[in-house]
């Protein structure tokens, strides 16, 4: 009588075929997972800037010698350096103040908010092909470019 122990070849290949096939539908869903916990700390980040900028608007009443658009205008600390992203502001279209978070690990994928500094009406963006999905976008991804923003300081 003979006794088999183990796997065949065809088993082993079967088996293979299995785990490659459930690796291949998985690993989309954990790379949107990561994109969209990246993108939650820029919209948090980004929830906190609207809240100080309007307070900042409100304190400042829209005189030219406050731009609400330094850490510091802002009353906010900047992020740790173990942040995802680099915050940037741009101050030159009149009405709006942008803030732009590029992240660190990826050139050319931002995520962007536009506050109107009259209502506080806000629009988001996105950069680069990362993010999306992950942020609602609201209007044109030229508002995103990176002309214009400068370091928070």
């Amino acid at each position: 009588m003979r006794n088999n122990k183990g796997f065949t070849l065809i088993e082993v290949i079967i088996v293979i075929v299995i785990i490659g096939i459930m690796a291949t539908l998985a690993l989309p869903r954990i790379t949107g997972q990561l994109n969209s916990s990246q993108a939650a700390e820029a919209m948090q980040m980004f929830g906190a800037l609207r809240r100080s900028a309007m307070n900042c608007f409100d304190v400042a009443n829209n005189t030219t010698n406050t731009l609400c658009d330094t850490w510091a205008e802002l009353g906010m600390n900047a992020p740790s350096a173990q942040a995802k992203f680099n915050y940037q502001v741009d101050t030159g279209t009149a009405g709006f103040l942008s803030f732009r978070a590029d992240f660190k690990s990826t050139a050319g994928h931002a995520i962007c908010m536009t506050i109107n500094d009259v209502n506080g009406d806000i629009a988001y963006e996105y950069e680069g092909t990362i993010f999306a999905g992950t942020v609602t976008r609201l209007g044109g991804v030229a508002g995103c470019a990176a002309a214009g923003y400068n370091a928070i300081l």
